[in-house]
């Protein structure tokens, strides 16, 4: 096997991986590793180190579909983990985590049978399992503190069997990368899988990552868990959620109330969120708005966990990709959608301003503005579409 592999090196780590010609990736290699998904994993650390300072005790860190074990591997070295558990089904991922934890921990107390190594690096407990992951999970109930969910495609499967391993107060770490279904290039594919309707905007990315926080809050509600972001992301070809859960009657109905819907106006290019069970139907210019979700309302950060995040940086093994999104998401304005000044101004058939000027513009009309971290183009604001319109027509005269 090892004459196939090569070594990476991520975040201080080295790691043997399985790479097919040219760097492509996928679901049928024997233990998937996309170099692409570094930041993806360097934000993941950060939020776990960022968890585990606010805890008062040792938490213990599950990866789920770990394949080659370097998230995993990237957790056990963080302060404040006191347990790992890394899991995947497959001969090549069991032997392949527990290689590479060699390569970079000095393990002790190694013990093995079919289907499972224990082992201790520095004091810390390491489970490394050889299992189907609802099999694992069925085995781990309320078992963790934080559990991250990385798989290739779509993350519902597995949702409501890591719902149930998780406690109270715990960190779910969600990636989604059937981003078509979720921002409504295959809407019926996104009604099959998310039991929601997406409307494809300009802020379409936005949309599919509330389209799947809103998922998850459903699942979580019929248990009786509270789910509410504390971290949210839309990179290239994936949505990444990292949920606060909380197990209760009252923060379940709380996260609840936070449901809704998003309506849009497709010829003045209006949109607002609407609260509640039911789909509300509401006229702008002359005609019926689209309706997507049921989706997510509510905040998709939260300030102060996003602070603990930046206070951390700069952060060892993480890259500089990485560090530019977290630095715009802790800037942005946690408003509901975004506008893309180059969509605009195609509706409006002018050139299309810069970003930056059309932020000052709205600002100095009394309105709050901010990049987005979704698209360079794109900018959030609490001001409506008129005045966006208003604002791209005066820059494009002058």
């Amino acid at each position: 096997m090892e004459s196939e592999l090569e070594v990476q090196e991520e975040g201080g780590l080295q790691i043997l991986a399985p790479l097919q010609p040219g760097g492509k990736v996928s679901s049928e290699m024997a233990a998937f590793y996309n170099p692409r998904m570094v930041p993806n994993r360097d934000i993941a650390v950060l939020c776990v180190a960022a968890y585990a300072r606010t805890q008062r005790r040792l938490i213990s860190v599950c990866d789920l579909l770990s394949a080659t074990g370097v998230r995993g591997l990237r957790f056990l070295g963080l302060d404040g983990v006191g347990e790992l558990h890394m899991n995947d089904v497959g001969r090549t991922p069991f032997d392949l985590m527990f290689k590479n934890m060699k390569l970079n921990f000095r393990p002790r107390s190694v013990r093995r049978r079919k289907g499972l190594v224990t082992c201790t690096v520095d004091g810390k407990n390491v489970y490394i399992t050889n299992q189907e992951a609802l099999a694992f999970l069925a085995q781990h109930k309320h078992a963790f503190d934080v559990l991250d969910l990385d798989p290739f495609g779509s993350p519902v499967l597995f949702i409501p069997s890591c719902l149930k391993s998780l406690r109270h107060g715990s960190l779910f770490c969600v990636t989604a990368t059937d981003t078509a279904p979720l921002c409504g290039t295959y809407p019926r594919t996104c009604m099959r899988r998310y039991d929601a309707i997406p409307v494809k905007t300009e802020y379409r990315h936005e949309i599919g990552l509330r389209i799947l926080a809103g998922h998850i809050v459903r699942r979580a509600c019929s248990v009786e868990i509270g789910i509410r972001p504390v971290f949210s992301h839309a990179t290239a070809h994936y949505y990444r959620l990292y949920l606060e859960v909380k197990g209760s009657r009252r923060a379940a109905d709380e996260s609840l109330g936070s449901m809704g819907w998003a309506l849009h106006c497709f010829k003045c290019g209006s949109r607002r969120p609407a609260r509640g069970f039911l789909p509300p139907r509401e006229l702008c210019c002359g005609t019926a708005m689209e309706v997507s979700g049921p989706l997510w309302t509510g905040p998709l950060k939260n300030d102060g966990f996003v602070t603990s995040m930046t206070s951390l940086m700069p952060f060892p093994g993480m890259g500089d990709e990485a560090a530019g999104i977290v630095k715009k998401v802790a800037e942005e304005a946690d408003i509901f959608s975004f506008y893309d000044t180059h969509h605009s101004s195609r509706m409006l058939g002018v050139p299309a301003p810069s970003t930056s000027r059309l932020i000052d513009a709205l600002r100095a009309q009394g309105f709050h503005a901010t990049p987005t971290h979704i698209t360079g183009t794109g900018l959030k604001t609490d001001a409506p579409a008129s005045e966006v319109l208003q604002q791209i027509k005066e820059l494009s005269r002058a």
